[in-house]
């Protein structure tokens, strides 16, 4: 019982580096995905931990990938109903339930990850 335990904790704190892949499709749409892409599509292998440097030529804002992630986060989700910021870096974009969706939605974002999703039902 211990080795197992023992073992399966060492796996859990083994580090991940997973690929992370950047292509734009037929409609100009940029993805950045861990999975390979598309067949014929040509694609980058991007760093998400790359220091800052110039704007990609998709962007005059944002200089490094948890940047631009955090920037299409609010472009797919909208802008949130409440906006919490700390000292720490961290930022908590609230979502209030409407009757299309009767959850509280909280999503915190370290460093430009998503670090934390929370759904609250309300009604």
């Amino acid at each position: 019982m211990n080795r197992t335990a023992a073992l399966a904790l060492l796996i859990f704190v083994t580090p991940v580096s997973a690929q992370v892949y950047r292509w734009v499709d037929e409609q100009g749409t940029v993805h950045y995905s861990n999975a390979k892409p598309p067949p014929g599509v040509k694609a980058t292998l991007f760093d998400p931990d790359a220091k800052a440097g110039p704007p990609s030529a998709e962007s005059t804002e944002c200089y490094t990938v948890r940047c631009q992630g955090e920037r299409e986060l609010l472009a797919i989700a909208g802008a949130p109903d409440l906006l919490f910021s700390d000292v720490f870096a961290a930022k908590n974009y609230t979502y209030l339930p409407t009757s299309g969706d009767p959850f509280t939605t909280t999503i915190t974002v370290i460093g430009g990850r998503i670090n934390h999703i929370e759904r609250v039902r309300k009604f």
